[in-house]
């Protein structure tokens, strides 16, 4: 009998050393009656194979959600800085309650005041193998077994996400500590880091900003029933009155080979709207928000720049590192908030607003004219105008050269338009492209 007992412990111990029930830790943090996340069910997958996904989460503090896919759920941990490629790098992964496989799809808005409210972006997804099943043993026992003794070997196959990494449990409690480990394999790599170089969605190919901008899925559930999933969020806010909502790049494999189009840097930065007269400027995050406290000086140049040309203008275009020389004699800078991915402040003496695309010029409103005609008027603007914190995007007949400066730069990928198209306000648009580098 004291063989059996303990043979029953080790059962309800079999999902990493925890004995609760599928998703009760899940459900006992979630009041049904006022949050709309699923309740779940014990979902099968529709992979073959064991899945996983990374979700990037911008909660109380930004993270990598880990889930492996085990009896109907998903096994998750809380990763602090995300996967690394680099064996010698061991990242802290804090297991956390289990999740409903319907959460595998799921990108958008978790709703503020709800557990874990804020943007949740789909980063990897793919299935996972054990790498260590003993004789006659089958994938999910032998994860089972690894999860209870405390590592898990196992291998990726992700679209981001390849090769052997392993499960190290250093501290058991309420909240088990692991350590998420890459294995010496031929997709390891010391290189930057892949949280650093790849900033978008793997489903839609967004960035953190853009999601929470568009607000397109929130993730709900019907009241009180256990079937859950995505639907429908707020449209997206209008510009406000009097301002030009921005034309949203669709994101791409590659820039076509047929027509012409030319590339230019995507840095990562913050994408703003310029509003600009001889007495005052206004810049609008592509969220419709007023950011100009947070770019004073950048504001005031452009003010200056008005100032001297005798008429007001609308520039679209992005905040970051002023990484290059330009005509308009912005300073080099070192690149490192482009490669974190952050939009650069006021604050940050290497802040440059890259001009990209001028819309208003005066008195003439250019956005029906073709991108070539918008792109002449902003040289002219610029012509001999030397400023410190405003730049014209550099741009190249050569998206493939453009793609290797991106990737040499650290930038997440570049731009793409074409030449003969009209701005598109508001909508995401083919005639601009986004290409991140892979």
């Amino acid at each position: 009998m004291a063989q059996s007992k303990r043979g029953s412990t080790a059962k309800r111990r079999q999902s990493g050393g925890r004995a609760k029930a599928p998703l009760e830790e899940y459900r006992r943090k979630r009041d049904f009656e006022k949050t709309r996340e699923p309740a779940g069910g014990a979902t099968k997958s529709r992979r073959r194979g064991l899945q996983f996904v990374i979700q990037k989460h911008a909660a109380s503090s930004l993270h990598y959600d880990l889930r492996l896919e085990l009896d109907g759920v998903m096994k998750s941990w809380a990763v602090p800085k995300g996967p690394s490629l680099d064996p010698s790098v061991k990242r802290l992964a804090m297991q956390v309650e289990d999740h409903p496989i319907e959460y595998n799809t799921f990108e958008g808005t978790i709703p503020q005041g709800e557990y874990g409210g804020g943007t949740v972006m789909l980063w990897d997804r793919g299935t996972y193998v054990p790498d260590e099943p003993k004789k006659g043993e089958d994938a999910a026992s032998a994860v089972r077994r690894g999860l209870a003794s405390g590592k898990l070997s196992f291998t990726f196959d992700g679209e981001r996400l390849n090769g052997s990494f392993a499960l190290v449990r250093t501290e058991r409690g309420e909240k088990p500590k692991w350590l998420l480990i890459k294995h010496r394999d031929d997709t390891a790599s010391e290189d930057a880091e892949i949280t650093d170089v790849v900033q978008t969605s793997v489903a839609s190919g967004r960035t953190m900003e853009e999601i929470a901008a568009e607000n397109e899925r929130v993730w709900r559930s019907d009241r009180g029933g256990e079937a859950g999933g995505e639907e429908a969020g707020k449209a997206p806010a209008q510009a406000a009155a009097g301002m030009i909502a921005p034309m949203r790049p669709k994101p791409a494999e590659s820039v076509p080979s047929k027509g012409k189009w030319t590339a230019e840097p995507w840095r990562g930065g913050e994408r703003v709207l310029a509003y600009v007269t001889g007495d005052t400027a206004v810049l609008m995050d592509e969220r419709g928000r007023d950011v100009t406290k947070r770019h004073r000086s950048i504001a005031d140049e452009l003010v200056s720049l008005a100032k001297r040309v005798k008429r007001p203008f609308v520039l679209d275009g992005e905040i970051a590192d002023g990484d290059e020389k330009s005509g308009s004699g912005a300073s080099r800078g070192s690149g490192r908030a482009a490669k974190s991915g952050r939009a650069t402040t006021a604050a940050d003496d290497r802040a440059v607003l890259h001009a990209a695309d001028l819309l208003l010029d005066g008195d003439d409103v250019l956005m029906e004219e073709p991108w070539t005609d918008r792109r002449s008027a902003l040289e002219t603007l610029f012509r001999r105008r030397r400023l410190k914190e405003v730049a014209i995007q550099p741009v190249s007949d050569d998206s493939k050269a453009m793609l290797r400066r991106a990737e040499k730069q650290g930038w997440p990928g570049i731009l793409a338009r074409k030449r003969d198209a009209s701005y598109e306000p508001g909508t995401r648009s083919d005639a601009l492209l986004r290409v991140a580098v892979h």
